[in-house]
């Protein structure tokens, strides 16, 4: 009310008693704690006094109550930020600017350009990149206005402008810009904005494919950091270069190494939790994690990632980790949580007009079309991609782009096409340096001579491949030589080859399983063994390598690869295919038992010590009550396949559905000694894989589910139980009824273990004590506990 009168006051020329209520309201909001509309009624006071002071010819006071305006706004800016309350910070910023921006002029240059780059690097760090571009233009003009073009400020936006470059992958103007700032920084003794700008010189290189230049640029912003340089900036640019090293380093194979510095950089910054080093940290474990087939591990360090960058609001890192997090599922066979986070990664690029992160994102969405073999979907997004950067000078994701459509133009069957795009891919990463996809091009269009029937050619550029690769000496890419050769000899249809042609394709799957026994790529290269063996009449061999193929793309979801490799199955042995149908439903003593029941007549009964694990939805009387026919098919299925997959990767045999419930076996086929172990494991990961899930649901407006998970241990009569007409393959006994009990114990979301399973897991367990209950159908109460997680130190050891 005050500050309005003042206005009402000025507007009627009574400016003493303007100035008067204007002081009232100052005062007013003197305190410390004010709301963001108060920040900016008492900017809005200062400024209204400090041009009536100007006005009654006061201009010393008109100038101090001006730069207490500029500091007070400054202040309560980067309060905000503090806080992690950009919005906010940003409103303040742009008062400050807003006030800078008219004819009467009361900010100080020197906080009207501070305020420009910060208000730029909140901008930089949602991607908003032009934005934040133009700002620091700004501040650097202002400053060589102002005959200050080699001050503070000044460098730090020419740094920022090279930053914007680096991220639009305009490498060449980027690097020029960087040695430009980081000679002038040092001559001005700006000796962390030099560390920065090598910084960045580091990802540049990394970026282009020459990890060791990167290093030798960190190496030198280390070493002018380890001077007496110990301010939070200085240490939070310490933790990004080292979560950049670690990075590397993994890449050369120095995987502990990498893991340990990444933890410690989280350590380091233990009283910054939310600080950006600590999401790359998280999110470079994440990575590593999933590549060392930790799943669990790898989600749990994707969600403090995302923690971490949500709370900065940093979109793009958002995104990438919505990528890696995608590849983890990926890995899992959950393709639909898979595709769900990629296309939430590209919402989120698009809507903010990205074209420099999108491109990677387009292609990992393609590359999932590939594995499910979606070939003209994978080919619409790729053109997506291509569209983007051949108006870039991103020459390196530019031959990525090539190399990518060559081999979905391949697969489609377009190889005349396809061979034309893989040669420009090949001459881009050799314009690049980059041996490495140099090879893997070679690949991909010996594959395409293949097809064209020009086997020499094709042949020629497997050695090629061979010789870049035998430089590299990494065994996954000698794998993949090794695969293409293989198809590539025996395409050739020259009985004298076949036997080169075997001898590369069990290198090849020789190798590939040491690193991992689940990858859609050696799922292929099983399927193209069996192939060759059925062409040279080894017919059970070929069965074996096509049941191995079914086997590894059941467990990563690949269906259309399941159903061709089956399709060959029945050409071999359609017994055979029967058989691994049937065991995709029961475990492998039943499909045995059953099948030589159909000899003899009769099925045995025997003992057998398993874990039991039982689940179901809760409250889905309710839920089936308020869904279509429609929706609550869908909603069954989707568990059913969330139920499977899980229990396929730790090893559990669903015995059966009953309506929103489940039952499984594990040890059934007396193949897990440690079966308890993974009880749990499985127990655990599909009570986060229903969050992940319910996460989705919420999104698409629907209604979430929520489980109740019971898992007993003990021993059951196995065998084949029913009348005439109708029999059922199971576990009968008290263990089995105990395991219901317990799930009937446990509440949405939580897993209830008896004391006998507790017995045989509590070291790798963390527990809660439910005390004695009474179940019904036992006399005696039983001890129950409820899991709360694995042992993260059992998790780190890799034990799965």
């Amino acid at each position: 009310i005050y500050y309005i009168g003042g206005i009402f006051a000025v507007r009627v020329s009574k400016n003493d008693h303007a100035d008067t209520l204007f002081s009232k309201a100052i005062n007013i909001l003197g305190r410390d704690s004010l709301t963001l509309y108060e920040t900016l009624l008492k900017a809005d006071a200062l400024f209204e006094k400090a041009k009536l002071l100007k006005e009654a010819g006061e201009t010393d006071q008109s100038n101090q109550l001006s730069k207490s305006m500029n500091r007070f706004l400054l202040d309560s800016a980067k309060a905000y930020e503090n806080r992690y309350d950009f919005s906010s910070a940003l409103i303040l910023y742009g008062k400050l600017n807003k006030i800078h921006n008219l004819k009467e002029t009361f900010t100080i240059i020197e906080n009207y350009c501070e305020s420009l780059l910060n208000a730029a690097t909140i901008l930089e760090v949602k991607g908003r990149w032009n934005s934040a571009a133009g700002f620091y233009e700004e501040a650097r003009t202002i400053q060589e206005r102002e005959r200050a073009g080699n001050s503070i400020l000044s460098i730090k936006a020419f740094l920022g402008t090279a930053r914007i470059y680096s991220k639009e992958k305009d490498y060449s103007t980027a690097n020029k810009m960087l040695e430009e700032i980081v000679e002038s920084a040092r001559k001005n003794g700006a000796l962390c904005v030099a560390a920065e700008g090598y910084y960045y010189l580091g990802l540049n290189s990394s970026d282009c494919g020459d990890d060791e230049q990167g290093l030798k640029y960190y190496d030198e912003a280390l070493c002018i950091l380890s001077s007496d340089i110990s301010d939070d900036q200085s240490q939070l640019l310490r933790a990004f270069i080292n979560a950049w090293v670690s990075l590397i380093n993994w890449k050369k194979g120095q995987k502990e190494d990498a893991i340990r510095d990444c933890q410690q950089i989280i350590d380091q910054l233990s009283g910054q939790p939310h600080a950006l080093p600590c999401g790359d940290a998280y999110r470079f474990l994440g990575e590593f994690y999933a590549e060392s087939n930790q799943f669990a591990l790898a989600e749990r360090n994707f969600n403090c990632a995302l923690d971490v960058f949500e709370k900065n609001s940093a979109n793009c890192e958002i995104a990438l980790t919505y990528k890696s997090r995608a590849h983890n599922f990926l890995n899992t066979g959950d393709t639909e949580s898979a595709l769900f986070y990629i296309d939430e990664g590209i919402f989120l690029l698009e809507q903010l007009g990205n074209k420099s992160v999108l491109p990677q994102v387009y292609r990992e969405r393609a590359k999932i079309c590939i594995l499910l073999e979606e070939y003209n979907e994978a080919e619409r997004l790729l053109k997506k991609d291509f569209e983007i950067l051949r108006h870039s000078k991103d020459q390196r994701s530019l031959a990525y782009s090539y190399y990518y459509l060559g081999k979905v133009k391949r697969l489609n069957g377009h190889l005349h096409s396809a061979a034309d795009t893989l040669k420009r891919s090949l001459a881009l990463f050799a314009q690049v340096k980059d041996r490495r996809m140099e090879a893997h091009a070679l690949l991909e269009l010996s594959l395409c001579e293949s097809g064209l029937r020009n086997a020499d050619t094709a042949i020629e550029c497997c050695a090629m491949a061979r010789d870049i690769i035998n430089t590299i000496r990494s065994p996954l890419d000698t794998a993949c030589e090794l695969s293409a050769r293989g198809v590539v000899l025996r395409d050739c249809k020259d009985a004298r080859r076949w036997q080169k042609a075997q001898q590369c394709f069990e290198d090849s799957i020789r190798i590939q399983r040491n690193y991992s026994d689940k990858t859609a790529e050696l799922a292929d290269t099983c399927y193209e063994f069996a192939l060759l063996l059925r062409d040279i009449g080894n017919k059970k061999q070929a069965e074996a390598a096509l049941s191995d193929a079914v086997e590894i793309a059941g467990k990563i979801g690949l269906v259309k690869k399941m159903n061709s490799c089956m399709k060959v199955l029945a050409q071999i042995n359609p017994a055979e295919r029967v058989k691994i149908q049937m065991g995709q439903f029961m475990s492998r003593s039943a499909v045995e038992e059953m099948s030589r029941c159909q000899k003899d007549g009769d099925m045995s009964l025997e003992k057998k010590q398993i874990s039991i694990l039982f689940t179901d939805i809760r409250g889905f009387s309710g839920l089936a009550e308020k869904l279509s026919l429609p929706e609550l098919s869908s909603l069954l299925n989707n568990f059913y396949n969330l139920v499977d997959r899980v229990m396929l990767k730790f090893k559990g045999k669903i015995n059966k559905f009953i309506g929103d419930a489940v039952l499984v076996f594990f040890n059934i086929d007396d193949d897990l000694h440690d079966h308890p172990f993974w009880a749990i494991c499985a127990a655990v990961e599909l009570i986060h894989a229903v969050e992940a899930i319910n996460l989705i649901i919420r999104k698409k407006g629907q209604m979430p589910i929520y489980l109740g998970v019971g898992v007993n241990t003990g021993e059951v009569i196995v065998g084949t139980f029913g009348s005439g007409l109708c029999k059922d393959y199971t576990a009968i006994g008290d263990c089995v009824n105990v395991a219901s009990r317990l799930q009937q114990q446990a509440m949405a979301g939580e897993i209830v273990i008896s004391d006998s399973t507790y017995e045989l897991v509590k070291e790798y367990v963390v527990v809660e004590d439910m005390g004695d209950k009474s179940l019904k159908g036992k006399e005696m109460p039983v001890r129950l506990w409820k899991v709360k997680e694995i042992k993260e130190s059992i998790m780190k050891k890799g034990v799965r």
